[in-house]
């Protein structure tokens, strides 16, 4: 398994799936649905207490991290 950046991952599956639209669940009185990630990019820009940490964020977004866990052996366990 090679290395790979998280992507702003929670941000792609709310693309992807409409029901993880925070903004328009909320429109709707609908239950705001939950990513394992669960920090956006657009938080930086609208709670003032992350907006300091928005450009160290999004670097290790985009940062490639080797794997957590060996694929091989997760599949012999």
């Amino acid at each position: 398994m090679s290395p790979a950046a998280t992507g702003w991952a929670a941000e792609a599956v709310r693309a992807e799936f409409p029901r993880f639209d925070v903004d328009a669940a909320l429109a709707q009185e609908r239950p705001v649905l939950l990513t394992g990630e669960m920090i956006y990019p657009w938080m930086f820009t609208t709670d003032p207490a992350l907006a300091p940490l928005r450009e160290v964020a999004d670097l290790l977004a985009r940062r490639e991290c080797p794997p957590s866990a060996d694929a091989r052996q997760s599949s012999a366990n």
